[in-house]
């Protein structure tokens, strides 16, 4: 089936994207179920930029509202904007609130040249913010074009340097895809947090927190790359790390921070006996259970549990690892075998039964 372009869904929505119509509602809410990737938002935006013109308006709106979406995807609230001016309120195509209490006041732009001056969206920030100064309010030019050094050179130079910054639609791209990553590693609320880091603005004199924010992210991607599961040889098993041992509760309020995936790796090993489970068993279990019990990995498939492993060793810090595990080999290839350790089986097994959740019958 053919993925649908920008031109089939204006078509579908039916009316003119205009601040009076209704179908400017039936579009923000298409634009906004989960069902869609970072691909299909790269096409639309592509295609937008490619029809809009001073006579095509409509893609231009498209091309707004579409990049404003993007903003859900990176953790924040999304608030769309008017696609005309108004004497009466403060201009902006979109808004993005984080969940730190940070507000981000979205222009987007086919390219950069139509950008004269960057003390528009700068006037805009300052009412904005003199308006509700209970958080910080920051304006970020989002561009489809690659000639935007005029933009970065105003605001460097201008009084705005620390108010307002830039990315491009692709940059917006592989920064949604950046949190997709790390979602699987660590869960919704920490990809967020992180990437939140990344777009907000900084400190302009101390990048200490960008060199925090940029290592935080690889200890994420490089914990999930090394915990690999399956190979032809397995390496000795080695002492067990031992950590601080966990109360029942604390380890109640760790669990609730975990990832779908998470949740399925603990179902299964929760119902399984006490020997070891080999990777490859844990993953068909896993895609089982989460197709039952986990309704926001809906059509998705589990093909290595690293990414569920190394989250709970970024959450962990200095406690002890709940889950056991150590190579075991069937004579042609070795394997990662996994169990939960005493007493957290126990605990966990009850954690998981209290949520209903069980390995479904194949």
């Amino acid at each position: 089936m053919a993925e649908p372009t920008m031109e089939d869904v204006l078509d579908l929505i039916g009316g003119r994207l205009d601040d009076a119509g209704d179908a400017k509602k039936r579009f923000r809410a298409f634009l906004l179920k989960d069902k869609w990737s970072p691909e299909h938002f790269d096409a639309w935006l592509k295609e937008c930029v490619a029809k809009g013109s001073a006579s095509q308006r409509q893609w231009y709106s498209a091309m707004q509202d579409t990049a404003v979406a993007v903003g859900q995807r990176l953790g924040f609230e999304v608030e769309f904007g008017r696609y005309g001016g108004s004497t009466n309120e403060i201009a902006f195509d979109g808004l993005w609130r984080s969940a730190t209490g940070g507000t981000i006041l979205v222009e987007v732009k086919s390219s950069g040249w139509p950008v004269t001056s960057v003390g528009q969206l700068g006037d805009c920030v300052k009412r904005y913010a003199a308006e509700h100064p209970e958080g910080e309010v920051y304006g970020l030019y989002v561009v489809g074009g690659v000639e935007v050094q005029h933009i970065i050179d105003q605001i460097k130079g201008g009084e705005y340097r620390n108010l307002l910054r830039l990315i491009s639609f692709e940059d917006l791209i592989k920064l949604w895809r950046l949190k997709a990553d790390l979602e699987e590693i660590a869960g919704p609320e920490e990809a967020a947090r992180r990437v939140g880091g990344i777009i907000l603005p900084l400190e302009s004199v101390n990048i200490g927190n960008l060199v925090t924010i940029l290592l935080e992210i690889a200890e994420l991607k490089t914990a999930a790359a090394v915990e690999e599961e399956v190979g032809e040889v397995g390496p000795e098993r080695g002492p067990s790390v031992m950590g601080e041992p966990w109360e029942k509760d604390e380890l109640y309020r760790f669990l609730a921070d975990n990832t779908g995936w998470q949740n399925a790796f603990l179902t299964v090993l929760a119902h399984l006996g006490d020997d070891p489970v080999t990777a490859d068993r844990v993953r068909r279990l896993i895609n089982r259970v989460a197709e039952r019990h986990m309704p926001a990995l809906a059509g998705k498939t589990m093909t290595s549990v690293a990414g569920a492993r190394a989250g709970f060793k970024m959450r962990r810090g200095s406690k002890e690892d709940f889950v056991g595990d150590e190579w075991t080999t069937d004579g042609e290839k070795s394997q990662q075998a996994y169990w939960l350790k005493p007493p957290y089986k126990a605990w966990i097994r009850e954690w998981v039964g209290q949520r209903g959740w069980s390995i479904p019958e194949s």
